[in-house]
């Protein structure tokens, strides 16, 4: 930024927000399930159990195949075999999403279609599903899935619940609810259907000013002071920056490497005569 003055016993104020930080996104690592494979050799069961989860054909596209459940269950019934990164990663994250297609055929409002986050037995958190008491209290994205016959596209940002509830990791988890114990209908077995699964971590990329240069155009009978302040208050004085320089009649700069801890700073010449 380049700033010019010619007058005698003159203040050039330069406002400049200095330590702003600026974010874009970044190249993101994503987990994809699509099913078109025919396996299920990335999901397991319950510890000791077998799940209930088969690819099928998609009702509305004989040409896709998607994930369906042979049984009802609660409490989980698929789990993604690996684990993925909660809080450690966030550090450098600046938003995990999770995304799917859902379709719901049954003739119930809750057919049981249900998804979410499993961290351990005691530890889990339904984000999405067909049946609003079913979703997991404390504060969590919740999202209710339309069993309308038609397939659906979700997004849900699971940020805010891996930082709040501080999780560490965590595995995706699948089921078509059976309803049992609340006295709701969970639907049928096979009558609710996930396709094009994808958990994706968005790493944020920062961009900082570190470093402010000051010019301004001199005259050789004057001398200047440049004075900065981390905010334009009274209680805040103008502190001096460097020792006066002598005008030379052209073009002069000063340099000055913003701190980490001030989010901005304001600069200013002043000019006097040459004594």
């Amino acid at each position: 930024m380049r700033l010019s003055n010619t007058k005698a016993f003159s203040i050039l104020l330069i406002l400049f927000s200095t330590g702003l930080w600026t974010r874009s996104w970044g190249q993101s690592r994503s987990a994809s399930f699509n099913f078109e494979d025919g396996s299920l050799a990335s999901w397991i069961g319950k510890p000791g159990q077998n799940h209930s989860a088969t690819i099928t054909v998609d009702p509305l596209n004989p040409t896709n195949h998607v994930l369906s459940f042979t049984n009802l269950n609660q409490n989980g019934d698929i789990f993604t075999a690996n684990s993925f990164p909660g809080t450690g990663a966030m550090v450098s994250v600046e938003k995990v999403m999770l995304s799917f297609d859902f379709l719901g055929t049954g003739n119930t409002p809750n057919n049981g279609g249900f998804c979410g986050l499993y961290v351990s037995d005691n530890q889990y958190y339904w984000v999405a599903g067909t049946e609003p008491t079913g979703l997991t209290l404390p504060p969590s994205p919740h999202v209710l899935l339309s069993p309308d016959g038609v397939w659906h596209h979700y997004d849900i940002d699971l940020t805010a619940l891996i930082r709040q509830e501080g999780i560490s990791q965590f595995r995706l988890m699948f089921e078509d609810w059976s309803g049992a114990g609340s006295g709701i209908s969970g639907g049928v077995p096979g009558d609710v259907f996930f396709d094009d699964i994808q958990l994706m971590y968005h790493p944020g990329v920062s961009i900082r000013v570190s470093q402010m240069e000051v010019c301004w155009d001199t005259a050789t009978n004057l001398v200047y002071e440049v004075q900065y302040k981390p905010a334009m208050t009274t209680n805040n004085p103008w502190q001096t920056f460097g020792p006066e320089i002598t005008g030379t009649g052209s073009r002069l700069c000063v340099f000055d490497n913003v701190p980490v801890t001030e989010p901005r700073r304001f600069y200013r010449v002043v000019s006097k005569q040459h004594q």
